[in-house]
């Protein structure tokens, strides 16, 4: 039996939306979160709701509490972990199935707040965009026509997530770092790396290392005092 720790975990999950373009899409959407279990929404930018609800059916009540934010960034302030989704591989993140990555999305949720990052219905995900999430996952379709609607896209992730979340009865606790904290040590590094005559693409590197790591708030303040510590005696 699955204790009432594990039934938040679904709670931990947000999903946002990158300015949709499409009002039935995102009621949609609404009503795909209410038939797993989900019930946070976030959107980047403005929407027509009277269009948007009449297809939100008894999703309803997830669209009226929806956030809606100015910038990506804003959205994903309070975040553990970020995964952008996409049609394609991108070369800025690793990028993964989802089934690869179920059980560590659910490792995260357990104690952490997971978002995952849906673009825009025809062009998706911008570069910058995607490069603020730790990796992406892609949803395979056929290679003739592997452009899926977004409302399907929420669907097939929120299924999987369900179906794992119903098996899954053992999973770890662990007090993860937000992203602002970590972001820190980002800038940390940013400064560090110069003046240790690194390429700057070192920072990059090991940005990517830190965000398969799953990194908790002891581990950042003890990476933060490290590298300041390098810093003092340069």
């Amino acid at each position: 039996m699955k204790n009432s720790s594990d039934k938040k975990t679904l709670e931990n999950f947000e999903f946002i939306l990158v300015h949709p373009k499409t009002p039935e899409n995102i009621g949609l959407v609404c009503r795909v979160l209410k038939n797993f279990g989900f019930s946070n929404l976030k959107i980047v930018g403005s929407i027509d709701k009277k269009r948007a609800q009449i297809t939100s059916r008894k999703g309803i009540e997830i669209l009226k509490k929806a956030q809606f934010f100015e910038s990506l960034e804003e959205a994903l302030k309070d975040a553990n972990l970020v995964v952008g989704t996409s049609r394609r591989k991108r070369d800025l993140i690793f990028t993964f199935e989802l089934k690869e990555v179920l059980r560590l999305l659910f490792y995260q949720a357990r104690r952490g707040r997971v978002c995952v990052i849906f673009g825009r219905e025809d062009t998706g995900l911008r570069e910058d965009e995607i490069e603020l999430c730790d990796f992406a996952i892609k949803i395979n379709a056929h290679p003739s026509f592997d452009s899926l609607n977004l409302s399907h896209s929420v669907a097939i992730m929120c299924y999987e997530l369900y179906n794992f979340y119903r098996t899954a009865y053992t999973i770890p606790k662990l007090n993860l770092a937000k992203r602002n904290e970590i972001e820190d040590l980002y800038k940390i590094l940013e400064t560090l790396f110069p003046k240790l005559e690194l390429k700057p693409q070192t920072v990059r590197i090991f940005k990517r290392i830190f965000k398969r790591s799953g990194l908790t708030k002891t581990e950042v303040n003890v990476l933060k005092l490290c590298f300041l510590r390098m810093l003092e005696k340069i």
